[in-house]
């Protein structure tokens, strides 16, 4: 929440203080704003950059916007090692995905928490369930490659005269049910992070939103694919330290604004962190 002020530094300081409850101290929560403002520091809101913040210094201050970058892809980089160990199990894929996308929104985006703290929260909060996800995807996926695999063997018998019987129509099947499986896969775990539901009802909510919101299925799924095949054979080995969270940061952008549509309306004074885009 930003608070807004004309007068003095003291007067923006004793109004904040009436504010809080009980009138605490809170001098250190408190930063500057040189458009005439103040606002907490723990607010929603980034500080802007502007060319006179570069130019006189402040953009490198401690307290400047490049610290404030640098400590954002510090906290990325963590919450990436996280991420990577937390999918040793392989079983546990989903709810590390889970679990790195709860944190980058609500602790490196909105600044609530800590990183690894909000991060193995959420773990141990959708653990049962994004493993039982990560095992129907897995089984899913698993019987799609089969499938394909036969029909291809099937094309091949068919061009070498051993079969009269192709498998393009099969092939053609199974690689449109794959694609939509990515595209289930896209969304579920952003649900799951941030909604209740039973399983059966996570796996409808994120097929119609990987219909209704093409653009960013499809976006979400090249660029994935694209770091994923960067990885293996372009970047260095340490790149991966900081791929997973600086996408999934990415991400966020796209996704909030789907999550926004299948949200409540706030409350009257509500200001809960999920409800900015």
């Amino acid at each position: 929440m930003m608070y807004s002020f004309t007068g003095t530094p003291r007067d923006a300081f004793h109004s904040i203080t009436q504010r809080c409850t009980g009138g605490q101290d809170i001098a250190a929560e408190i930063l500057f704003n040189e458009k005439g403002g103040w606002r907490l520091k723990n607010s929603d809101s980034r500080k802007s950059i502007s060319l006179k913040d570069i130019f006189n210094g402040k953009f490198f201050s401690w307290d400047g916007r490049f610290m404030e970058l640098i400590n954002g892809f510090g906290e990325l980089v963590m919450l990436s090692v996280a991420f990577l160990i937390c999918c040793i199990p392989v079983v546990t894929i989903g709810p590390a995905m889970t679990s790195l996308y709860y944190a980058v929104i609500k602790s490196v985006r909105r600044g609530r928490g800590t990183p690894l703290g909000e991060f193995f929260s959420s773990m141990k909060r959708t653990l049962g369930k994004g493993i039982i996800v990560t095992l129907e995807i897995m089984a899913v996926g698993a019987a799609l490659y089969i499938g394909y695999r036969q029909a291809v063997a099937m094309n091949a018998a068919a061009a070498a005269g051993i079969s009269d019987h192709d498998g393009k129509v099969f092939a053609t099947v199974y690689v449109i049910l794959g694609v939509l499986l990515a595209a289930i896969s896209v969304y579920i775990f952003p649900v799951l992070s941030r909604f209740t539901m039973k399983t059966v009802n996570m796996w409808k909510l994120a097929f119609v939103m990987g219909l209704r919101f093409l653009p960013v299925t499809i976006a979400v799924i090249t660029g994935t694919a694209l770091l994923i095949w960067l990885q293996i054979y372009v970047f260095p080995i340490p790149c991966v330290a900081f791929v997973p969270g600086c996408w999934c940061f990415i991400v966020t952008f796209m996704m909030e604004k789907v999550l926004l549509h299948y949200m409540p309306e706030p409350g009257e004074g509500e200001e809960a962190w999920y409800y900015n885009s």
